[in-house]
């Protein structure tokens, strides 16, 4: 088997930026993004102290312009979706082996987004289409009090419309990420060269690798197989075969499929 995975979108730009350089998701090639993208922008380990003289607050400023979320909610094998592509924060206190939904001050728009339902088989809050212009974003961190955390802020879109197909969606971009109380920061990053540690990017979770297994095998005892993940394209490569030009080849195989169909 051979694993495809795409590369990390997020890159510092001029382009639109709030100042000098704002963090952008989207390609370089044009200026946008495509369907089936799970991107992460992540802080570095930071620890909050257990009794500050404030609560600590996150803050970004965001501008954003993705796939409007629709008019009512649509049913999705099921499930009742009230966005397609979305953006959300989430939190870990412990090293990024988990991670929480973060609540930003004045909520999340939609509460059940397709682009994360598709990448994550999850039902999780977040942004959908447009700020029209640079807006900020506040979260409270009181719950993570004298915890070591990790901040990231994630872009899932689902298998659908994308800046190819309207090309005024210019996707995400991110400045001024701070974390604060009155007396300290912990962390800031607002995307300019004379920083020294900026966030880092992810493009994808990884995903478990296809397996030769004995599970429900076609013809004696093992076939390929599969795992089930979101964003994951396989391939299975043969051998060089040298075929001449006087032989009808044939190239055979059987496939047993077990995948939700959304359409």
């Amino acid at each position: 088997w051979e694993p495809y995975i795409s590369i990390s979108q997020w890159h510092r730009c001029s382009t639109g930026a709030y100042s000098g350089l704002s963090w952008w998701c989207a390609s370089a090639e044009f200026d946008g993004y495509s369907n089936g993208w799970y991107q992460v922008l992540t802080t570095p380990e930071f620890e909050l102290p257990s009794m500050p003289v404030s609560i600590p607050k996150l803050s970004f400023m965001l501008d954003m312009n993705i796939e409007e979320p629709p008019s009512s909610p649509d049913d999705i094998g099921g499930i009742c979706v009230d966005g397609w592509d979305g953006l959300h924060v989430a939190v870990s206190i412990d090293s990024g082996d988990t991670w929480q939904l973060l609540i930003p001050t004045d909520g999340y728009d939609c509460d059940t987004m397709y682009g994360f339902l598709f990448n994550c088989d999850a039902i999780l809050a977040g942004w959908g289409g447009t700020t029209s212009g640079w807006v900020e974003k506040q979260f409270n961190l009181g719950e993570y009090l004298g915890e070591r955390v990790i901040i990231r802020i994630v872009f899932a879109t689902d298998p659908f419309t994308c800046t190819h197909d309207e090309t005024d969606l210019f996707g995400i971009r991110i400045d001024n990420v701070i974390i604060y109380d009155a007396d300290n920061v912990y962390f800031y990053d607002d995307a300019e060269d004379s920083l020294s540690t900026h966030m880092t990017t992810e493009n994808t979770q990884p995903h478990p690798m296809p397996v030769v297994c004995d599970s429900i095998s076609y013809d004696g005892a093992y076939s390929m197989f599969a795992q089930n993940a979101h964003l994951a394209t396989y391939s299975i490569v043969t051998p060089t075969v040298n075929i001449s030009d006087e032989t009808f080849a044939i190239g055979e195989y059987y496939t047993l499929r077990d995948i939700i169909d959304t359409d």
